[in-house]
C-alpha cells in the first residue's frame, strides 16, 4: 500500500528522489531537456505551494515576494488593492523565496545546493488563461521548471535561431540552461515551480 503523501518520511525521500532528478537533468547540459516527476512528488510540491499562498497577500507585499510579469520587468506591489488589480489585468503572479520556509521545498533547496554546489531559489508562478508574462528574455541561472496544475507552453530559440514550442502539463519537468532565450505562454490556468540554480 502506497503511503501518505502527508507521510514525513515518505515526503523526505519523495523530495530526495525529485532533488536527484533535476540535478541529473541539469548534468546533460542540453540547449534545453525535459524529463517526468513522480506523482507523489508533485502531490507533496504543490500541497507546499498551497499552504505558502494560503498566507495573507499582505504578507507578500509587506516582504516584496509577491510580483506581477509584465513583457519587459517585474512589478512589485504595494498595497493588496494593487495586487488584485493586477491579477485582474491578466497579469502573471509570482510568489518568490519560497525556500525560506521550512518544509519540503526548503529541502528540495538544501538538497540541490549540496548537490550542485550553488545557491538555490524556488518562486511559484500562477497564470490565468492566457495571462501576460515575461516577452522573449534570458535567464542568468539555470531554471528548471516543474509544472504542478494546467499546462504551459515555452517558446524556446534554438541555436539555429529558430522557435521550437516545448509544451509541459503536471508532473513535466523543463530545464533550461542560463542563458537560452524563452517565453511563456499560457493558454489555461497554470502552476509551476521554478528551481533556480544561482550563479556564484
Amino acid at each position: 500500500m502506497p503511503q501518505s503523501a502527508a507521510d514525513p518520511v515518505a515526503q523526505y525521500e519523495q523530495i530526495g528522489r525529485f532533488a536527484a532528478v533535476i540535478a541529473s537533468v541539469r548534468d546533460q547540459r542540453e540547449p534545453w531537456s525535459t524529463a517526468t516527476i513522480a506523482a507523489d512528488a508533485v502531490a507533496v510540491l504543490r500541497a507546499e505551494v498551497e499552504r505558502q499562498l494560503a498566507h495573507p497577500i499582505s504578507l507578500g507585499v509587506r516582504e516584496r515576494r509577491l510580483a506581477y510579469a509584465q513583457p519587459d520587468a517585474l512589478i512589485y506591489p504595494t498595497s493588496e488593492e494593487e495586487a488584485a488589480a493586477l491579477w485582474a489585468a491578466g497579469k502573471t503572479a509570482i510568489m518568490q523565496s519560497l525556500q525560506t520556509e521550512p518544509g519540503p521545498i526548503n529541502q528540495l533547496a538544501a538538497e540541490l545546493q549540496v548537490a550542485v554546489s550553488r545557491r538555490v531559489s524556488c518562486s511559484v508562478y500562477l497564470s490565468a488563461a492566457d495571462a501576460e508574462s515575461f516577452d522573449f528574455h534570458v535567464d542568468e541561472w539555470d531554471g528548471a521548471l516543474v509544472q504542478l496544475s494546467g499546462t504551459k507552453t515555452f517558446a524556446v530559440l534554438t541555436d539555429a535561431g529558430e522557435i521550437a514550442e516545448v509544451r509541459i502539463g503536471a508532473g513535466d519537468l523543463l530545464f533550461l540552461p542560463q542563458g537560452r532565450k524563452h517565453k511563456a505562454l499560457s493558454s489555461s490556468g497554470s502552476m509551476h515551480l521554478s528551481v533556480n540554480f544561482l550563479p556564484d
